[in-house]
């Protein structure tokens, strides 16, 4: 609105160009107010494929901001680049003038041709021009500031909202260890308190499974101490290790993303789960290797650092715990 009143107030046209798909084109007036007789006079003095001819002098590798257009006189035309912060054009103000200086003349010689100015058509000057243009470079610069401004603040916003997040979830996760923790000094069945660590540790993460897997005395099998799953329906099946394999039981941890490439003896394992993602820990008892931690989701899911770090810490629990109880 305001390059509107401008161009009203200066006695010129403007005509806003606009990149879309590697070409400008062209989006409206700016002109306020303007006449059905001045577009059809603008258009036939200013044709949009001379228009666009002279758009293709703007390249983003030149740091020119303005270009007088090669116009007959008293005709004017003059072209204000927009680029954006990375220099790259992103729209192209395009100055139209007729001046008044030689109106009559102009007009005289359009008369034998047919053409006659149309009424309440803007008139100026070169100089009067050169003013404007002084003018629409002001305004676009202040635009140009405003927007870095907004950028900035915007960029601030979600930098304070990232931090905010950071927070809440570092809470939620000392509430969560709070509670777990709360269980170490607990008198009851080992296998109640296991089931509750790992229900409140997988919510915490919304995990859909997570289990304490122990070898039989045989190491043929494998039993499961305690479990959690998200829903009835899906439960862990574990069968006989000779079936299954468990592969991870070997005493190094595994950390597996959806999109992490793994054996095939994984694969299967985690096909038979239902997992699209999983993390196994392994727990000793005085440096002996006794269990296994399994933390698992059937959703698509990327570990996180942060994650990976409140898991060992669960996994630190149970040892701590075990080895209270063993001894």
């Amino acid at each position: 609105q305001l390059m509107s009143d401008v161009a009203s107030a200066g006695g010129f046209y403007i005509r806003q160009y606009t990149r879309e798909n590697q070409a400008l084109v062209r989006v409206f007036d700016l002109s306020n107010q303007i006449s059905e007789g001045e577009r059809v006079y603008l258009d036939q003095h200013f044709p949009e494929e001379k228009v666009l001819r002279f758009l293709d002098h703007f390249l983003d590798t030149d740091l020119e901001e303005v270009i007088e257009g090669d116009v007959p006189y008293p005709a004017m035309m003059t072209g204000v680049v927009i680029r954006n912060s990375h220099h790259v054009i992103q729209s192209v103000l395009v100055l139209l003038g007729i001046s008044g200086e030689k109106a009559s003349e102009l007009e005289k010689a359009q008369a034998g041709d047919g053409l006659h100015f149309p009424e309440g058509l803007r008139l100026t000057n070169k100089k009067a021009m050169e003013s404007n243009l002084r003018l629409v470079l002001h305004i676009r610069d202040y635009h140009d500031e405003i927007r870095k401004e907004n950028q900035d603040i915007q960029g601030r916003l979600e930098d304070i909202e990232e931090e905010s997040t950071r927070n809440r979830r570092l809470l939620e996760r000392n509430e969560t260890m709070t509670s777990v923790l709360s269980l170490m000094e607990s008198d009851g069945e080992f296998d109640q308190i296991a089931n509750r660590i790992l229900e409140i540790s997988s919510r915490h993460l919304q995990l859909t499974e997570s289990a304490l897997l122990r070898l039989d005395g045989t190491k043929n099998s494998v039993e499961m101490i305690a479990e959690f799953a998200e829903s009835e329906g899906c439960k862990l099946r574990f069968v006989s290790r000779e079936r299954l394999g468990y592969p991870f039981f070997n005493g190094r941890p595994y950390t597996i993303s959806s999109d992490s490439e793994i054996p095939e003896e994984f694969q299967q394992y985690m096909d038979l789960c239902d997992f699209q993602a999983v993390v196994f820990y392994p727990v000793r008892i005085n440096e002996e290797l006794r269990m296994y931690l399994q933390f698992g989701t059937s959703r698509e899911h990327r570990w996180e650092q942060e994650e990976l770090k409140f898991l060992n810490d669960i996994r630190k629990i149970f040892q701590t715990i075990l080895s209270k109880r063993i001894t």
